[in-house]
C-alpha cells in the first residue's frame, strides 16, 4: 500500500498472505455446491476459488475477455473454467480500481 505525503509516495507497506487464507475465507461462506466463486489477481490468475483449483490458474477466458474493459464491476453470462454456463458477477476493490485508473 503506497503511503502519500504532498501527492508523492514516501513510503511502500506490504504484508505477506498465504493463497489458502484467502481459500479459507470463500469456503466459509458456505455457497451453494453449483455455485462457483474466486478471487483474481490484477493479471487474471487465480488466488482463491470455490471449487478450488491450483493458484495461479488463468480464470476463464469469458472471464479474462468481459473484465479487461477496466470497468470496477459489472456481469455478463459465460463459461467457467469447468464450461458450466453462467451469469458472472464482478467487483473490483477500491484500492485496485484506483491503482488500475492511475496507470499504476
Amino acid at each position: 500500500v503506497p503511503v502519500m505525503r504532498d501527492g508523492k509516495v514516501v513510503y511502500v507497506l506490504t504484508a505477506v498472505l498465504e493463497p489458502a487464507a484467502f481459500q479459507e475465507l470463500l469456503v466459509a461462506q458456505e455457497l451453494p455446491r453449483e455455485w462457483v466463486t474466486g478471487l483474481v489477481d490484477g493479471e487474471g490468475r487465480l488466488i482463491a476459488r470455490v471449487p478450488p483449483t491450483n493458484t495461479g490458474t488463468l480464470a476463464s477466458p469469458d472471464y479474462l475477455e468481459k473484465t479487461r474493459g477496466g470497468a470496477r464491476e459489472g456481469w455478463y453470462r459465460g463459461k467457467t473454467l469447468e464450461r458450466a454456463d453462467t451469469y458472472t458477477a464482478f467487483l473490483r476493490s477500491d484500492f485496485s480500481y484506483a491503482l488500475n485508473a492511475a496507470g499504476m
